[in-house]
Parts: structure tokens; C-alpha cells; sequence
């Protein structure tokens, strides 16, 4: 099952790349999800994930949540920011 630890940065613009922390994100059948879109992936290991969210969506400024998903097992999720 894959668990976040914890992301850095917690906050930023909608195109802000985001490094996710954590464990058994494996690599097949795998998405990461801010809030009710899914990231754009840059690298993708078990353990570290670095993503962002698509500048072109309609989010405004606000938190939403990252999740990561493996193999339709959804993470616990962890909260991001999004400044204007």
C-alpha cells in the first residue's frame, strides 16, 4: 500500500513542482492526484515522486489534496496549497 510521509514544498503557484516523500509507490498502474486532477509526472523511483499540477487547470488558490495511487490502491493524502 503506498503511504506519503510528507511533500516539499507545502505550498506554491498551480505549476509548482512538488517532491513527494514516501513509501511503495511502485511504478505500473500508478498516477499521483492533487485534488480532483491528476499531476504531471517529472521522475517516478518507490520512494520519491516529483510532480506538478497542470497550470492549465480551472483550480483556483486554495488546498487540495495529493494522493498517490498504485495499482487502484489510493494513499493516505496530504495537504498542498496553492498560492495565486
Amino acid at each position: 500500500m503506498p503511504i506519503i510521509h510528507h511533500i516539499e514544498p507545502a505550498y506554491g503557484p498551480l505549476n509548482q513542482l512538488v517532491t513527494i516523500y514516501g513509501n511503495d509507490f511502485g511504478k505500473d498502474n500508478s498516477r499521483v492526484i492533487f485534488g480532483p486532477v491528476e499531476a504531471q509526472v517529472a521522475s517516478w523511483t518507490d520512494n520519491k515522486i516529483e510532480a506538478s499540477f497542470p497550470s492549465a487547470s480551472q483550480q483556483v488558490a486554495g488546498i487540495v489534496w495529493i494522493s498517490v495511487i498504485v495499482n487502484n490502491t489510493t494513499s493516505n493524502s496530504v495537504p498542498f496549497t496553492i498560492k495565486s
